[in-house]
């Protein structure tokens, strides 16, 4: 299962999240995301739980009513994982986006100055 921020649902068979990559392929010129926060948890010998902070930069390809924008924003990144003999697979992934009313707030806090 794969939700993307954007996404209006989520996504649950392989041919569904192939699609989705093969249109976003075409969609961005360039991206780039980082991660912070990081936290694993076993949930049983072969399951695993992840929780971070994803801030993702994106420029969009030419053409289109957003071509050659560049754009960002932050999300909440959950992951499950199982133990597989081939290694560790996702099989959950949900990007949560930070709210409007978050975001103002962190923006708000970025504008005071360093010496209040």
């Amino acid at each position: 299962m794969y939700i993307a921020e954007e996404a209006e649902k989520a996504f649950t068979t392989w041919a569904e999240i192939d699609r989705y990559w093969s249109h976003t392929a075409g969609v961005l010129a360039r991206a780039s995301h980082r991660t912070a926060n990081r936290l694993i948890k076993a949930a049983s010998p072969d399951i695993a739980i992840v929780l971070y902070d994803m801030h993702w930069n994106a420029k969009v390809a030419p053409g289109g009513l957003f071509g050659g924008e560049l754009m960002a924003g932050d999300n909440r990144v959950n992951i499950m994982l199982r133990r597989k003999p081939e290694g560790w697979r996702i099989f959950h992934y949900v990007e949560a986006p930070v709210v409007g009313m978050v975001q103002m707030r962190q923006a708000m806090r970025a504008l005071v100055d360093p010496d209040f």
